[in-house]
Order: C-alpha cells, then structure tokens, then sequence
C-alpha cells in the first residue's frame, strides 16, 4: 500500500495540536502488515482508516480504527452474527483495533451525518478496486456546510446563554444556570468551525482541533477556558461565565457577517428571517412554492410573518397595513428587531 502518512502536504484541514510522542507511524506500519487480511475477506469491497490516525495522530491508547465495506449480502450476514472475524474494539496481533462494518450500498445511497462527514474527510482509502469509495466520496464531501449551518449554531448557543440562563439566573438556580451554561459551549466551537468553513467535529475532538482553525477569536484558548470553568458553582461565577461565552459568540457573530456575501444589518442567528421578511416587503406578493424552497413554509406560522403576511392560494402576501401598524410590544424583541432592520432598509 502507497499512503501519504496523514497529515498530506499543504492539508488545511485541523489537526491534532497534541504535547505527546506521536506514534502515528507505528500504527500505520502495524495497519500496513494486517491489511492484505481484511482485503481478502469474501465480501469485501473497500477499506478505509478513520479516526484520529487519519487526522495525524496516535499514542499508546489510540486505537486503529478500519472500516470495511461490503456487499448486501455479505454484510447481512456479518451483522446477523456470521462475521469471519472479530468487530468493534479487538485486539489483532497484539494493537487494539475498532473494526466498523458498512453497507457499501448503504454510504453510496444514504445521507452522510454531521459526524459521519466529519470523520470521512479524513479517511484514507486504503483498498477501493473498483473505485466505488473514491466516487461515493467526492459525491458526499463536495465541500463543508459554512456559514449557512452556523446560522442555527449560533442560535442554539444564544438560547443556552441568554435565553435559558436568565431564566436561572431570575429563578436564583446557580447550579441549573450552570448547567444551560455548559450546554452554550458546544454550538459556540462548532458555530466557529462553519464560519471557518470546516466540518464539524466529534465532541470527542471539538477543542482540540479548534486551535488549528485559520481564525479564532482573540486569545480562544484563555476564553475559552473561562467559558468552560464553572468555579466555585455560585451565582458570581454564572455571570462571569455568560459574559465570556457571550463576548465569543458576539466575535463568531461578526466574523460570519464580514465573511457573508450579502449584508446582514441584523445578528447572523436571523438572517433567514431578515432575508424572508426583505424579500416579502421588496415584492409583496412571493409564488408559495418559491417561498417554500428558500425559507420553508413553516416560518409563515412564525412572527413576523404570522402578522404580516397572508397564504392566498398559491401566493404568499404582504399586509403592508400590518406591518406599518406593528408596535415593540406586539412582537418578542428577537423578531421585532428583525422588522426594525428591514423597515429601516427601506
């Protein structure tokens, strides 16, 4: 076998920033030496390494991680318990492997997860003779979700550390706003991978990875240390902790705005509801099926526009009336700011 030994020259993918002997090259000879074995097996049609020795790195507790991929009926059998050899966690000439077992027929067809994607951008196709891997791959991994996923990342960490946390915070629950807190941290890394046009990672690699991002907020990793510590668990410590993860989420905010090719006068999170809302007012009338494709008709059960626009027949309708008429108090102020934004664009 001919690998490149991950990570390849000029990859500017993440990678591993880890301060440990890195055994990457031992693995890959112990992977090279077992291979012929897992490509002779009847059925087998492909064969890829995953994990983090695809991402450049191993040590002593790495384990390899193969997956082999097989025919329908081959692979019926293997899950009915028929499999030639051992799968999941084993240990095979003495170096602990993690054997997956795919349907080829099942990763050609399907929808590829967020981590599925994820850990497939770094796999190494180590047996594809028929180049069906190669194929199915490059139809999958066109290229990583963007800023258009870190639109409903954003939101998400914005309704852990605003939304929820003041609630606790009102309800004087230091240890539950904690608790909300904690769960900002997770979109707000992986909203920082989409606005670097990254795919996003397994939590099990999330803030390692981070750090080899193209941008990062000033000083990431002391912020984000703080947004992570809960301290003492006291009330104190809750502020402290929502004004850091706040601070981060606005940089992400505004760097995905810079980065946009359109202007967005309001928070990157509502940006679909400013476009909706812009191209109902610049229009007033918007064909459903039109309306349907770029925003979905359910936002029209949603404010603003459950206020504003009227479904007659086949034709989404401004009410110009309504729009004009509509007051700060009618409106949560997340929606009314979005109303505020286009009213003022034009």
């Amino acid at each position: 076998m001919d690998n490149d030994r991950q990570m390849h020259d000029g990859d500017t993918r993440p990678s591993p920033t880890i301060d440990r002997q890195n055994q990457v090259d031992r693995l890959w000879d112990h992977l090279e030496a077992t291979l012929p074995r897992f490509e002779a097996l009847p059925g087998v049609v492909g064969v890829t390494l995953n994990g983090g020795i695809s991402r450049g790195y191993g040590d002593e507790l790495s384990e390899i991680d193969v997956t082999l991929y097989l025919t329908d009926t081959v692979h019926e059998a293997w899950v009915a318990g028929r499999a030639p050899i051992a799968t999941g966690i084993t240990v095979v000439d003495g170096q602990l492997y993690d054997i997956a077992v795919e349907r080829i027929e099942a990763v050609e067809e399907g929808t590829w997860s967020e981590t599925e994607q994820w850990d497939r951008s770094y796999a190494e196709i180590l047996s594809d003779p028929d180049g069906r891997l190669a194929a199915t791959f490059d139809e999958h991994l066109g290229s990583p979700p963007g800023l258009d996923h870190a639109e409903g990342l954003l939101f998400d960490c914005w309704w852990h550390f605003e939304l929820a946390t003041t609630c606790w915070v009102h309800r004087r629950d230091a240890v539950q706003a904690h608790y909300v807190l904690s769960g900002a941290v997770e979109p707000l890394i992986k909203s920082l991978f989409a606005v670097n046009e990254a795919y996003l990672p397994h939590e099990k690699w999330l803030v390692n990875l981070s750090r080899s991002l193209s941008w990062r907020p000033d000083d990431w990793e002391t912020r984000l240390q703080s947004a992570i510590a809960t301290g003492d668990g006291s009330m104190e410590t809750v502020h402290e902790r929502r004004d850091v993860i706040a601070s981060l989420w606005d940089d992400v905010d505004r760097y995905a705005r810079k980065q946009a090719d359109e202007d967005v006068p309001v928070r990157w999170m509502q940006r679909t509801f400013y476009r909706a809302l812009s191209s109902l007012v610049e229009s007033e009338q918007v064909p459903y099926e039109k309306w349907d494709a770029a925003f979905g008709g359910g936002l029209l059960a949603m404010d603003p526009f459950a206020s504003v626009a009227r479904l007659d027949g086949d034709t989404v309708s401004l009410d110009e009336t309504a729009l004009d008429e509509l007051t700060a108090d009618e409106l949560y102020d997340w929606h009314y700011q979005v109303v505020e934004a286009v009213s003022d664009r034009n």
